[in-house]
């Protein structure tokens, strides 16, 4: 266990919504990647916002969004205090409960950090997530931190002590989460990608049954065997279904008319998640 951290228990209990570790989840990834307002640093821990619910020692943790850092890696107040007012215009009943990062342990930079919230919440919690679990573990990689001034050899010093929590969910979140679990990808596979693969697989195939007819075509038109006009009429059958195109240029212009709807759905739903994210 870090140095930074208590074996002491706290009196809150925490519940901890499946959107809130979605959001935390999602902006990793997106700075793993190079996307997101900080880079892809590992000595610059991913930092975000934690809003929810606070009643006595019982607190709710609903939504999770990104928090950008200054140049000199310390948390930018103009970024959080804009944030902040804004989400809580659209959910008045929420309030900013803390923050959290990606890390297996909490660090003196976690303790520094910390203390720049202390001015929006006066106990704000820490949610650490692990950003490379074991895969063999079976709870999540999560844990729930906050500050305490404990005596430690004589000397009163600020530690972290763990917070216990329990997933809750909402019937939304609960319909969403299963839809979730049901429609995703196998493991280390993206939805686009299997299905680029269905379809590369399912062209290979048409390709290769497509040249036996053609192979077969030839050798009857070069005397090599016999017509089979059974199979020859089915053939022509097949033929006359087919769309007929007026040449290159036109197949060309309905692949790209095609390529740009593809394209227009694709920025509608970026748009449309960023609104809702807003």
């Amino acid at each position: 266990m870090a140095a930074t951290t208590s074996d002491q228990s706290t009196g809150r209990s925490v519940g901890l919504h499946p959107l809130a570790i979605v959001g935390v989840s999602d902006h990793f990834t997106r700075v793993k990647m190079g996307g997101g307002r900080q880079a892809s640093d590992a000595s610059r821990p991913v930092l975000g916002l934690l809003f929810g619910q606070q009643k006595g020692l019982e607190v709710t943790v609903v939504d999770a969004i990104e928090l950008a850092r200054t140049d000199a890696g310390g948390v930018d107040h103009e970024f959080l205090a804009q944030n902040v007012e804004l989400y809580t215009d659209v959910y008045k009943d929420r309030e900013l409960i803390g923050w959290y990062s990606l890390a297996k342990d909490a660090g003196a930079e976690h303790l520094a950090l910390h203390k720049e919230f202390l001015q929006y919440n006066e106990s704000p919690l820490l949610l650490l997530m692990d950003p490379a679990p074991d895969a063999d573990a079976r709870d999540l990689p999560v844990t729930i931190l906050e500050a305490q001034v404990q005596v430690v050899d004589g000397a009163p010093q600020t530690l972290f002590a763990a917070v216990p929590f329990q997933l809750e969910t909402l019937q939304a979140e609960r319909i969403a989460m299963e839809h979730v679990a049901k429609a995703g990808p196998a493991v280390g596979e993206a939805a686009l990608d299997a299905h680029v693969d269905a379809v590369d697989a399912s062209l290979h195939t048409l390709g290769a049954r497509v040249r036996v007819l053609r192979d077969h075509l030839k050798a009857v038109d070069a005397g090599e065997i016999p017509p089979d006009h059974g199979l020859l009429r089915q053939l022509g059958q097949l033929c006359d279904q087919l769309p007929a195109f007026g040449g290159d240029e036109t197949l060309d212009d309905a692949f790209l008319r095609d390529y740009n709807d593809a394209l227009l759905a694709s920025y509608l739903a970026t748009v449309t998640k960023h609104a809702a994210a807003v």
